[in-house]
Order: C-alpha cells, then sequence, then structure tokens
C-alpha cells in the first residue's frame, strides 16, 4: 500500500497523485474502522485455541466473514449518494469531479483490505501466517511490473491501485483457503480423539 503514491509519480505525474490520495481517504475509512474493531481478536483467537476450543474459533471467523462483507456492502453502496456530498463538504470549491468508475475501483480496494484484516486477525491468533507470508510475497514481487501494465493499459493511475488490488486480492483467495484447511483439519482431530 505505501508504494501507491510512489508508483503513480513515476508512471504517471506528480499531479495525479493528490487525486489518489482523495478518493483513498474516502475509501479507507470504512477498513480503518474494521480494523480498529478487531483489534482485541489476535487476542482472543490465541486465548479460545490455547484452550482447544477450535469450533468456536471456526464460528467466530465465519461470523467475521459475514461483517466483512456487510463492510464490502457499505464500501459499494456509498459511491452514489456520499462520494460527490463528501468530497463537496471535505474540499468545497476545490472538490474533484467524480470519476464513478474509480470510485468502485477503490470500493474494491477497501473491501479487499476489509477481508485481509479479518484474514489476518484470525490467522495471526493461530499463529498461521505462513500463507500470508507467501501470498503477500508474491504481491510484492508483481506489482511493480503489474502497475507498469496496469497504467500503460488504462491510461491511467487508476492502473496503479488495480495492481494493488490483484496484489491483495492473492491473499485474498489463498488465507481463506489455508484457514479452511486448517480449521477442518484440527476439528476432525477433535472428533477423533472423543
Amino acid at each position: 500500500m505505501s508504494t501507491n503514491e510512489y508508483l503513480i509519480t513515476a508512471f504517471t505525474k506528480t499531479d495525479y497523485v493528490v487525486e489518489f490520495q482523495i478518493y483513498l481517504r474516502l475509501f479507507i475509512f470504512g477498513s480503518t474502522l474494521f480494523t480498529l474493531a478487531l483489534t482485541p481478536i489476535w487476542s482472543v483467537v490465541t486465548k479460545a485455541l490455547a484452550e482447544n476450543n477450535i469450533v468456536w474459533v471456526k464460528k467466530l471467523y465465519k461470523r467475521l466473514m459475514l461483517a466483512a462483507a456487510f463492510g464490502c456492502f457499505i464500501e459499494i453502496a456509498v459511491i452514489p449518494p456520499l462520494v460527490p456530498f463528501a468530497m463537496k463538504i471535505w474540499l468545497g470549491e476545490n472538490a474533484i469531479q467524480v470519476n464513478y468508475l474509480y470510485g468502485v475501483v477503490f470500493a474494491i480496494l477497501g473491501s479487499l483490505m476489509i477481508f485481509n484484516t479479518a484474514f489476518s486477525s484470525v490467522a495471526g491468533g493461530a499463529g498461521k501466517v505462513k500463507a500470508q507470508l507467501y501470498s503477500f510475497t508474491i504481491g510484492a514481487i508483481i506489482k511493480v511490473p503489474l502497475a507498469w501494465l496496469m497504467v500503460k493499459l488504462t491510461g491511467s493511475w487508476i492502473g496503479v491501485v488495480m495492481a494493488t488490488i490483484i496484489s491483495l486480492g492473492i491473499s485474498c483467495i489463498v488465507q481463506p483457503i489455508y484457514l479452511k484447511k486448517y480449521f477442518d483439519n484440527n476439528i476432525n482431530d477433535i472428533k477423533k480423539e472423543q
């Protein structure tokens, strides 16, 4: 995430960083609130697993996925009514013309950040961060060339954000598969012991 401004400057023009920041500030708000709400989850998961309560952790994980899905719905639902309104209030006469396609792209980015927070909270609490390590490493490796390609294909700085979505999306695909396997294996072990 912290390379976006640099890549926008490198592949387009510095002026576009301001526009990027405006959209980012509007759409990162939901994922920031979600992250704050999930702050205690990591330690709660660790404690529950120390007490061998894997079934409860799996139920918590499902609830987190529902909450994340609701957060994604909110990210997308606010685009038409609130984004132009928020920009006019926040920036006044300096408000930029809202590009709804950019709004959708940032809503997708915010949604992936919400899901990633949920995955990370559970995986971190369980001490199962290997999938995250690998997927983030792959995402970091491909991001720069992918950003360059996406900027060329779109002709816009939004290509950098699309590259970020693809890079972060790897983790959002791999992590739930890894966590499902972890839950299934541990629940099967508990059933065998009973």
